[in-house]
């Protein structure tokens, strides 16, 4: 048995939430690539599929986390979105110790259950 925690949480705004994990790798795929296809192909998704997070995702914050640049294809995080990555990145950093710590711990505990089996148990 293999344990792995992974932090969630939402962002949520007005009546939206958005799942911040999927919103980081969204916006760090844009910083990394300087293109929305690029980022699709991090997030293993069709570009169709990436360019509709990213609508959601400014649609629900009301401004801008990207811009086109030029015609081929090319993006790059707006100040905001920049900020926004930095600020998840940060969290997610901040938590990175306590994670590992508790899927050190899980996994001692589900071994130990799963220690000698006794049929008539």
């Amino acid at each position: 048995m293999r344990v792995e925690l992974k932090l969630g949480g939402l962002i949520t705004v007005g009546e939206r939430s958005l799942a911040m994990g999927r919103t980081f790798a969204l916006l760090d795929g844009i910083a990394q690539e300087g293109a929305i296809g690029g980022a699709a192909r991090l997030l293993e998704v069709s570009d169709a599929a990436a360019w509709e997070r990213l609508a959601v995702l400014e649609g629900a914050l009301g401004r801008p986390v990207a811009r086109r640049e030029g015609t081929e294809g090319r993006a790059s995080l707006t100040p905001y979105g920049a900020g926004l990555r930095e600020a998840i990145a940060e969290t997610l950093r901040a938590f990175e110790p306590l994670v590992e710590t508790e899927t050190r711990r899980l996994q001692e505990r589900l071994t130990a259950l799963d220690g000698p089996h006794d049929p008539a148990a």
